[in-house]
């Protein structure tokens, strides 16, 4: 439960932001500047009805901090981030 309210969906916006980069990428090559917009304008079109996911994404953010908190308070999950953070 925690981990739903603290990530929510972030494995399908990744996904799509792997996507929309990979269709952003002939826009990158494009020297003319023209075709560079309309390149651009074409991956976010073809994309545009898939942002809605991040309304799920909007709507746990409001609960994360309190999951976290919650996170923490498990011994397994407190070693865990303390590992982690030496470990950095």
């Amino acid at each position: 439960r925690a981990h739903s309210a603290i990530f929510a969906n972030i494995e399908q916006l990744v996904e799509l932001h792997g996507k929309l980069a990979a269709d952003l990428e002939p826009a990158a090559a494009a020297d003319d500047e023209d075709e560079k917009g309309r390149l651009i304008v074409e991956a976010f079109m073809l994309f545009a009805p898939f942002f809605k996911m991040y309304a799920v994404y909007a709507h746990n953010f409001a609960n994360a901090p309190q999951a976290i908190e919650q996170a923490r308070r498990d011994k397994g999950v407190a070693a865990f981030l303390q590992k982690a953070a030496t470990n950095a």
